[in-house]
């Protein structure tokens, strides 16, 4: 029997969630094709390169297919290279999000194909071909360079607009997942595809274009709350992420007829003490389709506000006013859904901070707005990305305000100066934050009963101090931004050689029967 092994193209980075785009294709393989199938996830256990491929050496398999959001080679690069090295007989195929987008990257000349956008159809044809011996040349949806090293790009391929077609994602990666850290893990479900508007800086369009059809579509309640009730049947899995980039769909109709219906259902449902995560527009937050979510377990909220400031939200494509986004976080606030660190509803707000055309007003602004609502102070460095194939990048580049890293440049030097010293100030505060984070963090790994109110209080602090920084760079000349910013350097020096604090950290690592020493920890 013939086998695919899909991997996960991320290294070096530890994550408790599944690969949502391999998960699925490998269960429209099994439910399509004669071929066995695995996945390898080296997010499990924070893989390098080198750990994946030796592992993925020890796995057998005659279709290798690698699965890529970003648009970073380096990696992806690194591994091709070792296993080029190996001299198997393997044929290599790349998808995902920026492979789609910007195929030539990844290219590599042991990769027979790239897979552009949406593939579980594409896919099951092209290993239908390699099992009969059959050219892949012409099947639509790939690229792939020719005998000659031309690129070629074949014509879209269809996508699946009836989402409940395609079988239940595999849970393969959840099982380990599981495994390692028990029933307080939470599952990704994914309820749609696509989005139905059409922000100036987002590659989710650009994405979609690739293809023919709907942007944006959606599976029915019914079968949504079904693989939901088989999670639990299964794993006792109570936490659910939903993927989504839009939970609610955009005509208020639809939105208050998908919510009553997902209620209805839920209800029904044989799931106990359910906790469930969504992502959603702020002009479809509708506070009452919200609170009835809240009241069978809505726990968390993704919304992308992006900016406060008009001339912004212009630039940026978004359709959501200024007043009405805060009249709908003031309501949220009211029944429950916060930002603050110790809130048991978590509202996570996006905002994108810095953009080339930024001023010290837009930017005050943006801090004053961020500080009410008790957002995150990692947002305060958050500058927009200009994916490409997006109006937002055509236009800098138009401009001439990218560099070639693909970072922007700025209008202003004194924002440029601005950013720079707040990069530093910040990241040394947050630092010394992730400290804090580490008793928090190693609750679930560890499955600890663990009081950590101590370290959130304090971390608090930090957050505060994170807003207070930035606004004296904002309301200073640029000749004092070093001496604020040794300021802030030495505010958390103090912090690190606090002898109360640091025994609280030994006390809890003491707890753990762990040896430590905090101080180094600290550097």
């Amino acid at each position: 029997m013939k086998k695919v092994l899909l991997v996960n193209g991320m290294f070096n980075i530890k994550k408790i969630s599944e690969p949502l785009g391999i998960s699925i294709l490998a269960s429209v393989i099994k439910k399509s094709t004669s071929y066995k199938v695995s996945i390898y996830d080296p997010c499990i256990d924070g893989d390098s390169v080198d750990i994946a491929y030796d592992k993925v050496l020890l796995e057998e398999h005659d279709v290798l297919g690698i699965s890529v959001v970003g648009f970073k080679t380096e990696d992806i690069v690194n591994f091709l290279e070792k296993y080029k090295q190996s001299n198997r007989k393997t044929t290599i195929v790349i998808g995902g999000h920026g492979p789609s987008i910007r195929p030539e990257l990844f290219l590599h000349d042991i990769v027979d194909a790239v897979f552009i956008g949406e593939s579980e159809k594409s896919f099951i044809m092209y290993l239908d071909r390699l099992l009969k011996r059959e050219t892949t040349k012409n099947l639509p949806g790939i690229a792939f360079k020719d005998s000659n090293g031309k690129i070629i790009i074949n014509e879209p391929s269809e996508r699946t607009d009836n989402l409940d077609d395609l079988p239940f994602m595999s849970r393969d990666v959840l099982f380990q997942l599981h495994k390692k850290f028990g029933d307080e893990i939470a599952a990704q479900i994914i309820g749609s595809r696509g989005c139905y508007m059409n922000c100036s800086y987002c590659s989710v369009q650009s994405f979609s274009k690739l293809q023919k059809g709907k942007n944006y579509r959606e599976r029915s309640v019914e079968s949504i709350v079904e693989e939901m009730q088989n999670l639990y049947n299964t794993f006792r899995i109570r936490k659910f992420i939903f993927e989504d980039d839009n939970f609610v769909p955009r005509r208020l109709s639809d939105a208050r007829e998908k919510i009553d219906k997902f209620t209805r259902y839920i209800k029904r449902s044989e799931i106990k003490n359910l906790n469930f995560f969504i992502q959603c527009r702020p002009d479809n937050l509708h506070i009452d389709s919200i609170d009835e979510l809240r009241k069978i377990g809505l726990r968390g909220i993704f919304t992308g506000i992006e900016s406060i400031n008009e001339d912004e939200l212009k630039i940026y494509g978004r359709v959501a006013g200024v007043t009405d986004v805060i009249k709908k976080l003031r309501e949220l606030n009211e029944i429950g859904f916060k930002c603050d660190v110790n809130s048991t509803l978590r509202l996570n707000i996006g905002y994108i901070m810095f953009n080339p055309y930024s001023s010290r007003e837009t930017l005050m602004e943006s801090v004053k707005f961020l500080r009410e609502f008790n957002v995150t102070p990692k947002k305060l460095t958050v500058s927009i990305i200009p994916y490409y194939n997006t109006p937002i990048r055509r236009r800098i580049e138009k401009e001439d305000l990218i560099n070639e890293d693909g970072s922007i440049k700025f209008k202003n030097e004194e924002i440029r100066q601005i950013y720079s010293y707040l990069l530093k100030i910040i990241n040394n505060i947050l630092d010394f934050r992730e400290i804090l984070r580490m008793p928090t963090k190693m609750k679930l790994e560890l499955k600890l009963n663990l009081n950590d109110d101590f370290f959130n209080n304090l971390r608090v602090e930090f957050d505060k101090m994170c807003y207070d920084a930035f606004e004296e760079l904002l309301n200073s000349r640029i000749e004092d931004f070093s001496k604020i910013r040794d300021k802030y350097y030495t505010l958390v020096d103090n912090y690190r050689e606090n002898d109360q604090l640091v025994n609280k950290i030994n006390d809890f690592y003491t707890s753990l029967n762990l040896k430590s020493n905090t101080k180094n920890i600290f550097r």
